[in-house]
């Protein structure tokens, strides 16, 4: 870095940050027939907050996510099924 000109370079300590571990994750439909769902923990968002979350199931297009992002306002505050 000094060879092609830039100022102050040395060195500093640093660490690696140790990174994101899968938890488990579950999920079930309740109404009108009760059903487990197939579902994975996504990295680096939120947590489920304690006693877990309820609300409508929605189904959005993961294939046609142009769409998806025109019509993201139907989705706020909406469970998700991708």
């Amino acid at each position: 870095m000094k060879a092609i000109g830039l100022e102050d370079v040395h060195t500093e300590k640093w660490q690696m940050w140790r990174g994101w571990t899968r938890g488990t994750a579950e999920a079930e439909v309740i109404s009108p027939t009760r059903r487990k769902l197939s579902v994975d923990a996504m990295g680096w968002t939120g947590s489920t907050p304690t006693g877990g979350a309820e609300g409508d199931l929605v189904t959005a297009n993961l294939f046609n996510l142009d769409e998806e992002i025109k019509n993201a306002g139907r989705l706020a505050g909406e469970l998700c099924l991708w």
